[in-house]
């Protein structure tokens, strides 16, 4: 096939736009937050404008996420890291300081990038604001807008991994994880590649809940040759509450050490810590009814035995409790969507758009 002809003007348009690209990345450094900052690398206009004339399909996939990123970083989601927490395995290692007796208890970044410090007031200020909009995502977000634009942009570039996994490092309750499992599905039946069913069964596990649903999926993951040998490890531990969430851990590690953009970890770090509490109450729940030949009735069972100093606070949910039905402990999390009466003018003022893509 003979390479496309690239007349006088496309070349002098292509060399206007490469070069107007240099200013541009200057203007984001001054102006634009630092999680926008991030998702423009160095060599982005470099990449991203050639693929325009070159293959429309990916650029047109480059637009629409970059239009999901835009959109979803209207919310101004807190971003924050505890003062005791390890930062380096971030994008740009920073330290963070922490001298026993001042009153800095985290930090987050400013306008310019740079570290500022927080006050405890000023942290849970941020923890409120996080909170509100992890569970009542809904009023602030159109969700599935958002899950259209990652579902378009993956089908139209479906070898970018980098797609998927940021749509799914945004799903903080269950409206979000449904709405991702349905661009998951999707994929995965155009593609026919394991990981999109995979994720799917994580969501429908770890986070809808739903063993069953997420059996399937890890088999339909199966179905594809190139998978792993750690889903069919999974699939195996779908109903073994302690084994699943063991495995569960490992998994995140090793995503959060493989992650490049700064955001994305920061969300991959409170996900590791969730799961990695939804571990330690089961764990000891187990050891609770080896130890006594019958299930708790409640977590606090656990700490009255001492196998727990105190019962976790749920930073994902609305709480940890006991099933006794499955004899697990879960996150508790907001199902149901708040009506419009139940909304404060404040909270009426929603990103939302009109349009949906498809």
């Amino acid at each position: 096939m003979n390479p496309p002809r690239v007349g006088p003007a496309v070349v002098l348009s292509l060399t206007a736009l490469l070069a107007g690209s240099v200013p541009l990345k200057r203007h984001l450094a001054q102006s634009a937050p630092a999680a926008v900052r991030e998702t423009f690398n160095p060599s982005f206009a470099l990449q991203a404008l050639p693929l325009a004339f070159l293959n429309h399909r990916i650029a047109a996939s480059q637009w629409l996420l970059l239009e999901a990123i835009l959109y979803i970083l209207k919310l101004d989601f807190p971003h924050y890291h505890l003062a005791e927490e390890d930062d380096n395995h971030h994008s740009h290692a920073h330290a963070h300081p922490h001298k026993p007796g001042n009153e800095i208890v985290a930090w987050t970044h400013g306008p310019d990038g740079r570290d500022l410090p927080l006050t405890r007031d000023q942290l849970e200020t941020l923890q409120q604001r996080e909170r509100e909009l992890t569970l009542h995502m809904d009023r602030y977000l159109d969700i599935p807008y958002f899950y259209d634009l990652i579902e378009t942009a993956a089908l139209l570039d479906p070898e970018n991994r980098f797609i998927l996994a940021y749509g799914q490092s945004w799903v903080l309750n269950p409206s979000m994880a449904r709405e991702m499992v349905r661009v998951l599905d999707t994929v995965h039946t155009h593609t026919g590649h394991w990981r999109p069913a995979f994720d799917a069964g994580w969501l429908l596990l770890f986070t809808l809940q739903e063993p069953e649903m997420a059996a399937t999926r890890f088999q339909q993951a199966l179905a594809d040759p190139a998978a792993p040998a750690f889903v069919r490890d999974l699939l195996a531990r779908t109903f073994l509450t302690v084994q699943k969430y063991e495995m569960a851990v490992q998994f995140l590690l090793a995503q959060l050490h493989a992650a490049t953009d700064h955001d994305m970890a920061t969300r991959l770090e409170r996900q590791l810590a969730w799961t990695m509490d939804l571990l330690a109450l089961n764990r000891a729940a187990r050891a609770y009814h080896t130890r006594h030949g019958h299930p708790i009735a409640s977590l606090e069972d656990l700490v009255r035995d001492g196998l727990l100093r105190a019962v976790p606070e749920d930073k994902m949910g609305q709480g940890y409790a006991w099933d006794p039905e499955r004899q697990e402990v879960f996150s508790q999390t907001l199902f149901n969507v708040p009506t419009a009466k139940e909304e404060s003018p404040s909270q009426e003022k929603t990103i939302r758009s009109s349009s949906r893509c498809r």
